[in-house]
């Protein structure tokens, strides 16, 4: 029997969703992305060796793995070629890759826009891959599809739509107006490597669900960075919730059968927004350290946080979350204390669910508990029975709280390093 699977970001993004993507795409026939571009990251630990995606969704690094970018992806054409290029020469790409002629693509003018808006102290620390003015375009009806551009018949005329509806926004921000004949030159390029690639992505996976295969819709980011029920502003361009995978690929609702929920032992955040159970010194330092907790994308130091069950219990309702896997609990070794917030204090009232104003969650206080048990040895487990006391107790507040089960564990970034209830 076929199974449609989705794979959401519990948290704000950099939960370990390529590692879990990788681990159930061992089974599946088609792994998708739906959604964001090059400004994710997911990183893939095979034996000794690492492998860092962001455009790719991780199941092609499996054989026989259909690997499809969406038509809800925006994608970096030069950004792509690399990932694929440097994935060859490793001898790691083992799916066949399949682009959605719908995808929008991602100009040299998106990542100034991008930046110049960074510089100027507007912008919410994105990173200045540019996809926030690629969104922004789509939405404004003037940019190109990666079909659109590449086919011979119109692809001037859809070059020249988008160059010419960046004119006035590049002149806005102080950035070059766009050299159309440089831009058509690298759109040649673009057209002899991707073009082979680009085929109907929709009727490819609407055929595997109809003929009994397994499908994997991949995300990226997280739900509190969703563009409709994240922490707006302080959020990305798109939507990374379950409702996106249907949007981001043209698959029904009805075809998904499970969406799974990926969260760490803790949080963390990358960029600009508020967190209530953020935390700094030498536990805040642990967890970078230990964690490794360094942007895939952009090398920056991620600001982290005890676990927050209030936001977790929100993205699970909003998901429909039928499976959790919780990531990085062997992280936690070696702290002193271990806390978990379980309600927000909100002008003085005790709240369960989140504040709708991102502005409203920069003032809420955090009410923690402590977590009583012990997380020593938690990286040597090869069981769920060998977990320590505080990994168990864990798992049971989040199962109490979210209301689905935590089928998988994950004490490590290997493939191996995996626990399944």
């Amino acid at each position: 029997m076929s199974r449609t699977t989705v794979i959401i970001g519990a948290q704000w993004g950099d939960e370990g969703k390529g590692k879990i993507t990788d681990l159930l795409a061992e089974d599946a026939d088609v792994v998708a992305r739906f959604q964001g571009g090059n400004n994710a990251g997911h990183t893939v630990v095979i034996g000794e060796d690492k492998h860092a995606l962001h455009l790719l969704p991780s199941g092609v690094l499996r054989s026989g793995v259909t690997a499809v970018l969406g038509n809800g992806v925006v994608i970096d054409p030069d950004a792509l070629i690399e990932e694929i290029t440097t994935l060859r020469e490793k001898d790691a790409l083992r799916g066949e890759v399949l682009i959605s002629p719908n995808a929008h693509v991602v100009l040299e003018h998106h990542r100034l826009l991008d930046a110049a808006k960074e510089e100027t102290g507007a912008g919410i620390g994105t990173t200045k891959r540019g996809i926030g003015p690629t969104y922004a375009s789509k939405a404004s009806r003037f940019n190109a599809r990666i079909g659109d551009l590449l086919d011979e018949a119109s692809r001037e005329a859809t070059l020249n739509r988008a160059l010419e509806g960046l004119k006035a926004w590049c002149k806005a921000a102080g950035v070059k107006v766009p050299d159309a004949k440089g831009v058509k030159a690298r759109v040649g390029e673009w057209a002899d490597t991707l073009g082979p690639y680009v085929g109907n992505a929709t009727e490819r996976l609407l055929d595997a669900v109809d003929e009994g295969e397994n499908v994997i819709l991949e995300g990226a980011q997280g739900t509190l960075l969703d563009i409709d029920h994240g922490t707006y502003p302080f959020v990305t361009s798109s939507n990374t919730t379950a409702g996106g995978a249907s949007t981001g690929t043209g698959l029904p609702p009805a075809s998904i059968d499970r969406v799974w929920g990926i969260a760490k032992a803790y949080v963390t955040r990358v960029g600009d927004g508020p967190f209530p159970t953020e935390i700094e010194g030498e536990a805040a330092d642990h967890l970078v350290e230990v964690g490794n907790e360094y942007g895939t994308t952009t090398g920056r130091r991620r600001r982290v946080g005890w676990l927050d069950l209030v936001g977790l219990r929100w993205a699970a309702r909003v998901n429909g979350f039928t499976d959790l896997a919780l990531i990085k609990g062997d992280v936690l070794e070696g702290l002193e204390e271990v806390k978990v917030c379980t309600a927000y204090e909100v002008d003085g009232e005790i709240k369960r669910v989140p504040p709708v104003s991102a502005y409203a969650l920069e003032r809420v206080e955090p009410r923690f508990e402590t977590v009583a048990g012990s997380f020593e040895g938690a990286s040597q487990a090869t069981s769920f029975e060998e977990l320590p006391s505080g990994v168990h107790q864990l798992v049971e507040g989040i199962e109490d709280e979210a209301k689905c089960p935590v089928s998988i564990v994950s004490m490590g970034p290997e493939r191996s390093a995996t626990i399944l209830r």
